[in-house]
């Protein structure tokens, strides 16, 4: 099922940092639903952000590099939406664990273990006798 997804951004105005800066916040939306994500650790001046288009205004270097990090952000989140759109239980929760690393996937110790095997193959008689070898592929 495909869901509309919309990926926001907004200035945090009632707070500034020592720097007079406001801190610029991430919002998701997925269906009708929203999803506050909390702050990018992007501060910006207010008087340098536009509201309509949610970037910072100019063509310094640090606008641009602002921008540059919120579109990083933005295809960074559209691209974790296309690889949970078939899901069938796909939710703002979902979305926002695998965005902030509380989803981990996790690949089979296997091929860590027969490389490990392989390893100690080409050692033997360098490094390692050949009942070593033994006892690791007893192991497996």
């Amino acid at each position: 099922m495909r869901q509309s997804f919309k990926v926001s951004f907004y200035l945090r105005s009632n707070y500034e940092n020592k720097e007079g800066k406001s801190p610029v916040m991430l919002r998701i939306f997925l269906g009708g639903t929203m999803s506050n994500l909390g702050s990018t650790k992007i501060f910006v001046d207010k008087a340098q952000w536009n509201n309509r288009t949610s970037r910072q205004k100019g063509r310094s270097s640090e606008a641009l590099a602002v921008n540059a990090s919120l579109d990083a952000i933005s295809a960074n989140l559209h691209s974790l939406y296309h690889k949970y759109q078939d899901d069938q239980t796909i939710s703002l929760d979902k979305l926002r664990s695998a965005y902030l690393g509380q989803i981990q996937e996790f690949s089979s110790f296997l091929p860590v273990f027969d490389k490990f095997i392989d390893d100690i193959r080409q050692r033997v008689g360098a490094h390692h006798q050949q009942g070593e070898l033994a006892e690791v592929q007893r192991l497996a």
